[in-house]
C-alpha cells in the first residue's frame, strides 16, 4: 500500500476514533475545578487553568487510551498480518465495527451495573421496590447476551475478509496489543511514564 493512502485510512480511523472517545467523557466545562494550592496547578502553569494532561498518562480518559492502542492494532496489521493493499481499507472499517462494538457492549453494560448499584449499593435507599430492582437485572440479562453475539457478528465478518492464517496472527496481534496496554497502565500508575511507541 502506499505511503499517502495509508496514511489517509489510518487518519480517518483516528479522527472518529478521538471523536467517539472524547462524546463519551465530560467535557473540561461539567468537571469539577481542580484544587489548587498557593502556587496554583503544575509548576509554571497559571492558576485558574485547567491542567494539561502530563507526560505520564494523568488526564487521559480510558477511552482516550484504549482509542491508542486500537490505533496501535491499525498501524502494525498491516505488516504483522500481513495486508494487501487491496486488504487494508476494508480490513481497516471491519476492526473499526468490531472495536466499537466491544467498546459500546462494554459502556452498556457498566452503565446497567451502576444503575444496580444505586439501587442496592451501601448508599442505595432503603425503599427502593423489588420491581425496579427487577428491572434492572433483565436489562443486565439483556446487556450481556446481546453484547457478546454483536461483538462475534462483528469479529466474524472481519475473519471472512481474512485468510485462515490472518485471522491467527490477527488473534496474536491483538493479545500483544493487549498487553502491552496492560504494561503501559502499570507503568503510569507507577510513575515510569510509557508513552514510547503509542500512536498519538
Amino acid at each position: 500500500m502506499t505511503k499517502a493512502i495509508r496514511s489517509a485510512v489510518i487518519g480517518a480511523f483516528v479522527v472518529g476514533a478521538t471523536s467517539v472517545a472524547l462524546a463519551q467523557e465530560p467535557s473540561l466545562q461539567q468537571q469539577p475545578p481542580p484544587q489548587q494550592g498557593r502556587q496554583g496547578g503544575r509548576q509554571g502553569q497559571p492558576a485558574g487553568q485547567p491542567q494539561q494532561p502530563g507526560p505520564q498518562g494523568e488526564g487521559f480518559s480510558p477511552a482516550y487510551i484504549q482509542q491508542m492502542f486500537d490505533t496501535m492494532a491499525i498501524v502494525e496489521a498491516e505488516r504483522f498480518l500481513p495486508l494487501s493493499a487491496e486488504q487494508y481499507p476494508g480490513f481497516v472499517q471491519k476492526l473499526k465495527r468490531l472495536q466499537e462494538t466491544k467498546m459500546q457492549a462494554n459502556r452498556r453494560r457498566t452503565k446497567v451495573m451502576n444503575e444496580l448499584r444505586g439501587l442496592v449499593g451501601p448508599q442505595a435507599m432503603p425503599d427502593v421496590p423489588d420491581a425496579l430492582i427487577d428491572a434492572k437485572l433483565k436489562e443486565l440479562a439483556a446487556a450481556e447476551t446481546e453484547g457478546p453475539a454483536s461483538i462475534r457478528k462483528a469479529q466474524d465478518e472481519l475473519d471472512a475478509a481474512l485468510s485462515v492464517r490472518q485471522r491467527a496472527r490477527l488473534r496474536m496481534l491483538e493479545e500483544n496489543v493487549e498487553k502491552r496496554k496492560i504494561d503501559f497502565l502499570t507503568r503510569v500508575r507507577q510513575g515510569g511514564g510509557g508513552f514510547e511507541g503509542i500512536p498519538r
